[in-house]
């Protein structure tokens, strides 16, 4: 096991699950078994960062987008309810091609510390 999958699994085990606790969720095999089955589903594909658009928020969040038949491929999208579909989120006109995957946007790089 990887120190993730180490530091995954702890905070698994800290974290109820319903009415059931951790140390109950130990026990009961078949839980454990679904719940290792969904942190894997949730987690796959991730390594790399990009998920499946059906995945997306659509609630205005600024999202990096991958179109293959778009030039560029990339693309900083928002989800529009007024236009029922992904836009530019700097010219927030309409993209030309329906996006396969997405990723969140870094965080801003932070402000260099002046002496």
């Amino acid at each position: 096991m990887s120190d993730i999958d180490d530091q995954l699994a702890d905070e698994i085990y800290r974290v109820p699950i319903g009415y059931k606790c951790a140390t109950q969720i130990a026990d009961d095999g078949d839980l454990a078994a679904e719940i290792a089955e969904a942190v894997s589903r949730h987690f796959a594909g991730l390594a790399d960062g990009w998920r499946d658009i059906a995945t997306a928020p659509k609630d205005g969040t600024p999202i990096l987008v991958y179109c293959p038949f778009q030039s560029p491929n990339c693309v900083v999208v928002k989800w529009r309810d007024v236009r029922q579909g992904w836009v530019n989120a700097s010219s927030f006109g309409l993209i030309t091609s329906e996006p396969t995957h997405w990723m969140p946007l870094p965080p801003p790089p932070k402000e260099a510390e002046h002496d």
